[in-house]
């Protein structure tokens, strides 16, 4: 029965990922694909694959107008949930923009990217971000630099803040988490993307499911005025102490500790 789910699924996905590209060519295209045009495409057509993959979300608090938005990473799905949430341009990793199909997504919907292993990647991302916050659409980042099993939050990379210290914006936290209903698998193996997990095989492992449940938490933006250093360990702790909160899993969670990773210096 999974196996069969899972295929229909993926028919639906292709289906709904033709159609969404049509939709960008002769729609959002002509309109001149502004970043308010490319982040409400995205949030459209996320509530669409949400529907498909029958995940239920539960919002909690107020997404953010504008401003920087941080949040804890788990899996590409985390991009579909709170994109289907309110309208946002994410930045990702690099490699994402070269992978069949979800890359082409990615970039019609104004992705911005950047490549972890250069520092200077940070620097000439200013402009990016200011092109997408001074125009009041909201920019989330993963400031962990990767994902995880949500056992705990890693450390934050400071210097994705840098752009928001130096303009003063919004910046808030947010955490989001899943929950797969008794007997249907594993969130950490099943719906988190993380260490050295393939992404075809875990695609399907992932349309197998009958029903994902996801919790998105919106907190209240942080103290103005702090430099990067300082609202990386402010983030980390408010993300963290939200995933206290609401963390579905029995298991205790774990504060990680603040360490500030080497190519931030």
């Amino acid at each position: 029965m999974s196996s069969l789910r899972a295929i229909r699924k993926l028919i639906g996905f292709l289906w709904i990922t033709a159609r969404a590209l049509l939709d960008y060519r002769f729609n959002v295209r002509r309109r001149g694909a502004t970043v308010h045009d490319r982040a409400d495409w995205c949030h459209r057509w996320a509530g669409r694959y949400l529907r498909l993959l029958n995940v239920e979300v539960t919002i909690r608090g107020q997404p953010p107008a504008s401003g920087l938005l941080t949040c804890n990473h788990l899996s590409y799905l985390d991009i579909v949930v709170l994109g289907g949430s309110h309208p946002q341009v994410f930045l990702s990793k690099a490699e994402v923009q070269n992978w069949p199909i979800i890359g082409a997504l990615t970039r019609c919907a104004g992705t911005l990217f950047i490549r972890r292993d250069r520092k200077s990647d940070v620097a000439e991302l200013q402009s990016a971000f200011s092109a997408v916050v001074t125009q009041g659409v909201p920019l989330t980042i993963f400031p962990e630099g990767t994902s995880s099993d949500g056992s705990s939050v890693l450390p934050f990379f400071s210097s994705l803040l840098e752009p928001a210290a130096q303009a003063n914006w919004p910046v808030t936290p947010a955490w989001i988490g899943y929950r797969l209903d008794e007997g249907q698998g594993s969130v950490a193996d099943d719906i988190c993307y993380w260490r050295d997990m393939t992404f075809g095989p875990h695609f399907l492992k992932l349309l197998s499911k009958k029903k994902i449940h996801a919790t998105i938490v919106f907190g209240e933006p942080i103290e103005p005025g702090l430099n990067r250093k300082q609202m990386a360990a402010v983030l980390h702790k408010e993300v963290t102490a939200l995933a206290v909160e609401h963390q579905p899993s029995p298991e205790p969670f774990l504060d990680g500790e603040q360490l500030e990773p080497s190519f931030n210096s």
